[in-house]
């Protein structure tokens, strides 16, 4: 479930991100580009966190003891 939310969540970034950095070379003449390398490395942190997270949640959910939980 966490790799599907960042996954919608990373398109939604990606599309605000061009939008920002076209503005920035618009209106400060800067050359910022995305990059294609900067795009997966982003996108492969993005899914490692949300691995992470998941597993670590997991974890704690095998240690809780049910009469605790209700």
């Amino acid at each position: 479930m966490s790799l599907l939310i960042v996954v919608a969540g990373f398109i939604r970034a990606l599309a605000a991100a061009l939008g920002l950095y076209s503005v920035i070379r618009q209106e400060t003449l800067l050359p910022v580009t995305m990059t294609h390398s900067r795009l997966v490395a982003v996108f492969i942190a993005a899914l490692l966190m949300a691995s992470i997270s998941a597993l670590l949640s997991i974890g704690s959910l095998r240690r809780a003891d049910p009469a605790d939980v209700f």
